[in-house]
Parts: structure tokens; C-alpha cells; sequence
């Protein structure tokens, strides 16, 4: 009897280390522009309003 078929159809690719590399060089960069983004609005809500 010859084997089966698989039924789940293609895999998809790994993950190659350089694929990985750059998710988290995105997800680190991501963080800190959220981070600097958060500081500044904290400084301009310290200022209180311009009069």
C-alpha cells in the first residue's frame, strides 16, 4: 500500500535566523519610538497649556 498523501497541503517556510533578526530589530525599534512618543507627551502635559 503506498503511503498517504498529506492532507494539511504545503508547509509553510521556516523562519531563517535573519527573518527573525529583523523581527525583533522591528519590534525593539517599534518599542522605543512608543516609548519616546509616550516621554514627550508626558513633558508637554508637565508644561501644562500655552497661554
Amino acid at each position: 500500500m503506498p503511503p498517504r498523501k498529506s492532507t494539511r497541503g504545503n508547509l509553510p517556510p521556516l523562519l531563517t535566523q535573519d527573518t527573525v533578526d529583523r523581527m525583533i530589530l522591528e519590534s525593539v525599534e517599534a518599542a522605543i519610538r512608543a516609548e519616546r512618543e509616550r516621554v514627550q507627551n508626558e513633558a508637554n502635559r508637565a508644561e501644562g497649556p500655552n497661554i
